[in-house]
């Protein structure tokens, strides 16, 4: 009984050891991650910017990103996005998902189109999908992705009052009118990991 008492003791400090030794190896380090990407949707072809700063441990990473979103209309997603490698070669598949607010920030003439006072409120954002990590002999890697991203903008437009004979777009009453557009687009996107 001695002997399997010891020996159990024994295998626990070595499992403990062992364990110690391979978190060693894991160490957290900062890892930024910068795209551009081909938005496509009902609303045609468009183009976003986009940089996610955080932290890789292991296969995981997690970061905060924003970006600059120009499909049907300019706007900044601020968001969390979360990434998991598989393998071990140098060309790692992954998964990515994130979610966070879509900002509207229209230009001046999109604010011109929209007509009379405009105020706006953040929407939802959430980006997901799969790509792959080409790693290169520098510490700089590659990456190519493509998924579904979606994006919502809501919007007030007070319109000016008109007094015609005949009826106006709008509401020619004055009274405010609300959009809640929602944007669902396939996306591409090259970037580069460092």
């Amino acid at each position: 009984m001695k002997f399997l008492t010891t020996l159990i003791c024994l295998f626990i400090v070595v499992s403990a050891i062992a364990q110690q030794q391979e978190r060693k190896k894991i160490k957290p380090a900062f890892t930024s991650i910068n795209q551009m990407g081909l938005l496509h949707g009902e609303a045609g072809a468009h183009y976003d910017l986009r940089t996610i700063n955080g932290v890789s441990i292991g296969k995981w990473t997690v970061g905060l990103g924003l970006g600059i979103d120009n499909y049907a209309g300019r706007s900044v997603p601020v968001f969390i996005e979360g990434r998991k490698e598989f393998g071990k070669k140098n060309n790692l598949p992954f998964l990515y998902a994130g979610a966070g607010l879509n900002h509207t920030w229209l230009t001046t003439d999109q604010k011109r189109q929209k007509g009379g006072e405009y105020s706006t409120t953040p929407g939802m954002y959430v980006d997901a999908g799969i790509g792959v990590k080409l790693n290169t002999k520098s510490k700089t890697a590659v990456v190519l992705s493509t998924g579904f991203s979606y994006k919502q903008s809501k919007e007030t437009v007070v319109p000016p009052v008109w007094f015609t004979p005949w009826p106006m777009p709008g509401n020619p009453d004055g009274s405010p009118e609300k959009l809640n557009s929602q944007y669902r687009r396939i996306v591409v996107r090259l970037g580069i990991q460092i």
